[in-house]
């Protein structure tokens, strides 16, 4: 491929960042122009502040089609000789709702516990491990319940005060 004259740094669910969060990413941004470029992912623009929409360059992907996600996972499951059974994989996409990267996700769920994935009636595990990777949110050192998109999550632990640099 070659050299490259700047780094690339993907934010995923860019949506979820904070006010304080997105104006440090801004400046950054305005620093570092000419050696980074950045790559926001997110389901929603309006929860981004505007000086960081006006930096970027909008484009809007749909979501794949069932048939094309079919594909798609078929395709990883044949080059990571995984053997996944395609009504097995119809399921997934269908509890997944399209969303590839939840259907991935699920998919190495499976993969990870040692389903065997050529069975087509594997049981396809509700998302539980979606608390795992949502977030952590801690106020004042104690822990306390937050509502995230309908789900009551409970998140433990400290947030690291180490400084950096």
């Amino acid at each position: 491929v070659g050299e490259v004259p700047f780094h690339v740094v993907v934010i995923n669910d860019a949506h979820c960042l904070t006010r304080q969060a997105q104006a440090a990413l801004r400046r950054t941004m305005e620093k570092y122009v000419s050696k980074i470029r950045f790559i926001f992912h997110a389901d929603s623009l309006s929860p981004l502040i505007p000086p960081l929409r006006s930096r970027c360059l909008g484009i809007r992907v749909p979501r794949p089609t069932p048939d094309e996600l079919q594909r798609d996972m078929m395709n990883i499951s044949q080059r990571h000789a995984l053997g996944l059974n395609p009504g097995l994989c119809a399921r997934i996409v269908e509890e997944s709702g399209c969303d590839a990267r939840l259907a991935l996700i699920r998919l190495d769920v499976l993969r990870r516990k040692n389903v065997t994935l050529s069975d087509s009636h594997a049981v396809i595990e509700k998302q539980s491990w979606k608390v795992g990777i949502v977030c952590q949110y801690h106020y004042n050192g104690w822990s306390r319940w937050i509502r995230y998109r309908g789900m009551n999550l409970f998140c433990l632990g400290r947030w690291n005060t180490r400084k950096i640099g």
